[in-house]
């Protein structure tokens, strides 16, 4: 079976970035709880911006910066778990918001990622 990303990658330039995978949840010495991730590891794939145009029909808000992402590395959003992964990517921290997982067809996965502020 042919790999539709790496015939993407052969054409497209790839970009790299990090992947922070979900573990689990902690409570801080505050009393809150907060995401727990695994060591950061190192992605290579394509990233593009998310096209204005597409803020509508995606139901995103205008207010915040998207990226997609196509990797061939399993992606887990908050659509999959109660946390999601994470993406660190041009000096951006990024939330995997939705993520399509062609892993077990193809070995790779396709996520929609909002920044995180600052």
């Amino acid at each position: 079976m042919n790999n539709l990303l790496n015939s993407a990658l052969s054409i497209i330039p790839k970009s790299a970035f990090t992947i922070e995978k979900f573990s689990s949840n902690s409570v801080n010495a505050l009393g809150y709880e907060v995401n727990v991730y695994s060591s950061a590891v190192a992605g290579v794939g394509i990233v593009e911006a998310v096209q204005n145009s597409a803020y509508q029909k995606l139901g995103l808000d205008f207010a915040k910066n998207y990226i997609e992402v196509w990797a061939n590395s399993e992606l887990s959003g908050i659509d999959k778990q109660e946390s999601a992964d994470r993406i660190i990517y041009n000096g951006g921290t990024y939330t995997v918001i939705n993520s399509n997982d062609w892993n077990i067809y193809n070995g790779w996965s396709s996520a929609l990622a909002v920044k995180n502020k600052a």
